[in-house]
């Protein structure tokens, strides 16, 4: 075994060997059509310090672009960093100290710019110093002008293609971040919670239970629904319910997406606790209740008061959602209309940054088409060649679910503005 000479020091030999790669060219892509082998490299977010996550994942590519530089092939392994979004605008308050809103948007940023920079100049040694064989040459970043300009100019085109729409529709909502959100940025955690029987009456003077885990968006409450083979509903069908908090007098439906055997069978449609009250708000033409702002307070409940409220919603204005979700249903107690109430577990959508549970808004956005391209997604998945196969099945899967469009749109300071 050779000695180690006396005085080594790893920082200069890397040095050296940083120097060799750089002027040997040993990473660059030549370009060989006939025998190129291309990496799309995911570009790390600017939103903090690195981690041992990032060194995992992206050696992992590492070890696949060596292998083939060594089988012959002409290796494209090209590297980027994610500086446009909201991560980098949390990254920049959280350095300053100071909210977007809060300051001239201008300014802002500048400040964006000038930090970011700090951060891929840090990414860049990290990767360098860990030897990781990107091609330095192709590095870019998503918020330069370059980006910028083929970003707008792939928007531009998808809307003279008819694929890029304006709309005011229910969108999924950040009330933490105050931006509207893409399903992709959705994660389900299980989190505790009550469910709540809450006693309603029919217009005939009949008692009748709903279970909810959100008693909050009684005053939204624009129908009742069971299934159609519940036969304990049946009669029920072509009635009224009258929704103790704000007194709104809502039709009794039958509709097969109701869980026969979940609650007690009868379920609030309120708007929007969930995609599916968006469904049947659409699919059986539906009132509009919108009771929650962008903030994540309960709004305009003085003008939903009747004469049959039981109690008045109009006290609750200006609550939080979990404020008004006790409140709400504290004051249902005190009135004797909580049959039973229940801790549980359940599964919450939540936004993957901020962690809040998002809302169901509707919001001015702007969306790209999919819905209408699913075939297509799934001819293209079929001319690849999988490693391992069984991950096209998950992007089948993915494929099929995806039931709404695109949500580009985002409402922020830093970043690529739509043209």
């Amino acid at each position: 075994m050779t000695e180690q000479k006396a005085g080594y020091n790893h920082q200069v030999i890397e040095e050296q060997c940083q120097d060799a790669w750089t002027k040997s060219k040993s990473y660059i892509w030549k370009g060989r059509k006939d025998a190129s082998f291309v990496i799309d490299t995911p570009p790390p977010t600017v939103s903090g310090s690195l981690h041992m996550g990032h060194v995992f994942s992206y050696c992992h590519a590492d070890f696949i672009a060596r292998y083939k530089r060594l089988a012959g092939f002409d290796v494209l392994f090209p590297i980027g960093f994610d500086d446009n979004g909201l991560p980098t605008e949390r990254l920049i308050e959280r350095e300053t100290g100071v909210k977007a809103s809060q300051v001239d948007r201008g300014e802002f940023i500048k400040t964006c710019t000038a930090v970011s920079k700090e951060y891929r100049l840090k990414y860049r040694q990290l990767f360098q110093t860990l030897g990781i064989s990107f091609d330095w040459s192709r590095e870019y970043h998503t918020a330069s002008p370059t980006i910028q300009k083929l970003s707008q100019e792939s928007f531009i085109s998808l809307y003279n293609k008819g694929d890029a729409y304006r709309k005011q529709q229910p969108i999924l909502w950040d009330v933490v971040d105050q931006t509207a959100i893409s399903n992709a940025e959705i994660e389900d955690k299980i989190l505790p919670s009550t469910m709540y029987t809450v006693r309603f009456q029919t217009e005939c003077g009949e008692s009748i239970l709903i279970a909810t885990t959100r008693p909050e968006l009684m005053p939204a409450c624009v129908a009742v629904f069971y299934h159609p083979y519940d036969s304990r509903y049946k009669h029920l069908e072509g009635k009224h319910a009258i929704v103790p908090v704000g007194g709104n007098n809502v039709r009794i439906l039958p509709d097969d997406k109701v869980a026969i055997d979940k609650g007690t069978g009868l379920v609030m449609c309120c708007t929007f606790g969930d995609e599916t009250d968006v469904y049947w708000r659409q699919k059986h033409a539906l009132d509009t209740r919108i009771i929650i702002d962008k903030t994540g307070r309960l709004t305009g409940l003085e003008k939903l008061a009747t004469e049959k409220s039981l109690i008045s919603p109009t006290q609750f204005n200006g609550l939080r959602i979990k404020e008004a979700r006790k409140a709400i249903s504290e004051t249902l107690a005190a009135s004797g209309l909580i049959s039973s109430q229940a801790d549980i577990v359940h599964s919450v959508r939540c936004a993957e940054r901020s962690g809040a549970p998002i809302e169901i808004l509707p919001s001015e956005q702007w969306f790209i088409k999919i819905k209408d391209h699913k075939d297509i997604f799934k001819n293209l998945a079929e001319r690849i060649k999988w490693h391992p196969d069984h991950m096209r099945k998950r992007l089948y899967t993915w494929i099929e679910n995806l039931n709404s469009d695109w949500c580009i749109s985002r409402q922020r300071f830093y970043g690529v503005p739509v043209p």
